[in-house]
């Protein structure tokens, strides 16, 4: 238990996340932002356990992280063994830290007692605290992506045993709802928020002394993909479509920041050199959440090369927030949440030099990209600022507070 947690009165709401707030990942990030700006609820975070410094803000202060002190024997022997002898005896989750995070989690909020149970991207938890609930609780899932792609039956026990869904867009709903054989939880239509006064259009000198500072030319074009480098992510796909981009003396740099494996990284690096790229291409690791306004900031253009399904990435609002015009893998649900006005949909982006026609129209046509950006700016300003968020999620928290106590002989029964 976190110092300072111990003795305050229980928490309504409790937040289960893989990860502290003050830690990298939109979900932490998000949980910090409702604990900090909505202190009118009483919220606890519940989280696996890490060794990392914790900071001394609101978010942190009320988190808890959860590790193998106070297993049972039993759950100690269980936990030591190999994953497919725990699935044998129907334990569902195929690493220790979350079967461990489980029994803890469960035992945890049996003493605490919430309101509202937030969980967060784990489906398998459904069913685990379903039958450790037995007070007047809600549980809802909080869905990342589009869907887990679950079996009919994995949809049906996993996803009934909550009493309630958020999703980012509709698009999640109507696929996931066509794959179960039922789908029995409420819905919440909750989209990603962003601050857009701590992620917002530089002036002109600003933008010049900021690239100076990070040792970006100025006088070319910054084409950034910011994210973690894994293939699921699309880098790959993105680094070698760059040559066709360059090839007639295009004058841009392609900003790859974030982290990842070793060997992927180093896979691209070595790709650059052998198109010939390498002098066009920068690799920056990861950068703190706090600094990453910076880098849109620095940036004209910003590419979601993504392959897999996403939600409502959260890197897109935070480019579009600060005024920088996308280009973004079409995957379902974009069209719900961001407009062409503002995001360039790649239809296929697995295909050979799916990116070169939106690349090189935009690094062409300057007078476009500033009325993309100033589109996409109003867009975060009118339907995803921070105070549209916090009101949508007020909503959602009184709805589900409401329902915890108007239904207590429902709530807990499964």
């Amino acid at each position: 238990m976190s110092e300072g947690t111990a003795g305050r009165e229980a928490p309504q709401i409790v937040h289960l996340v893989a990860r502290a707030p003050h830690l990298s990942g939109s979900y932490n990030r998000r949980v910090g932002t409702l604990i900090d700006e909505l202190p009118e609820y009483r919220q606890r975070v519940l989280c696996t356990q890490t060794s990392e410094p914790v900071p001394d803000a609101a978010s942190d202060r009320e988190v808890e992280q959860l590790g193998v002190s106070g297993l049972s024997v039993a759950e100690r022997l269980l936990a030591a063994l190999p994953a497919p002898l725990r699935a044998r005896l129907g334990l569902p989750f195929g690493d220790r830290e979350s079967q461990v995070f489980a029994w803890q989690a469960a035992r945890r909020l049996r003493a605490l007692r919430p309101r509202v149970v937030m969980v967060y991207d784990n489906h398998k938890l459904g069913p685990v605290l379903r039958r450790a609930i037995d007070w007047p609780c809600r549980l809802v899932l909080h869905q990342h992506g589009l869907s887990y792609f679950l079996s009919p039956a994995q949809a049906t026990r996993d996803l009934s045993a909550f009493d309630a869904v958020v999703l980012l867009h509709p698009s999640s709903f109507h696929f996931d709802r066509a794959r179960s054989h039922q789908y029995l939880p409420d819905v919440h239509v909750l989209p990603n928020f962003v601050d857009t006064a701590e992620f917002a259009p530089p002036s002109r000198q600003e933008k010049q002394a900021l690239r100076a500072e990070l040792g970006l030319p100025a006088d070319v074009a910054v084409v950034l993909s910011l994210g973690r480098l894994v293939p699921k992510k699309g880098p790959h796909r993105l680094l070698r479509d760059w040559r066709e981009v360059v090839a007639y003396g295009r004058r841009a740099l392609l900003w790859i920041v974030g982290d990842g494996p070793a060997d992927y990284r180093r896979g691209l690096e070595s790709m650059a050199r052998e198109l010939g790229v390498a002098d066009s291409v920068r690799f920056d690791g990861a950068v703190a959440p706090e600094r990453t306004a910076r880098c849109y900031a620095a940036c004209d253009l910003f590419v979601l090369p993504s392959l897999c399904h996403e939600g409502q990435p959260l890197t897109l609002l935070e480019a579009l927030a600060t005024g920088v015009p996308c280009i973004a893998s079409d995957y379902p649900g974009l069209g719900d949440c961001f407009p062409e006005s503002c995001v360039e949909p790649i239809a296929i982006p697995n295909h050979l030099g799916a990116f070169v026609p939106a690349l090189s129209r935009l690094l062409d046509d300057p007078h476009r990209r500033d009325a993309m950006g100033a589109a996409g700016r109003a867009l975060c300003v009118e339907e995803y600022s921070l105070a549209r968020g916090l009101d949508r999620w007020r909503r959602l928290y009184d709805e589900e507070l409401r329902m915890a106590v108007a239904f207590p002989g429902v709530a807990g029964e499964g």
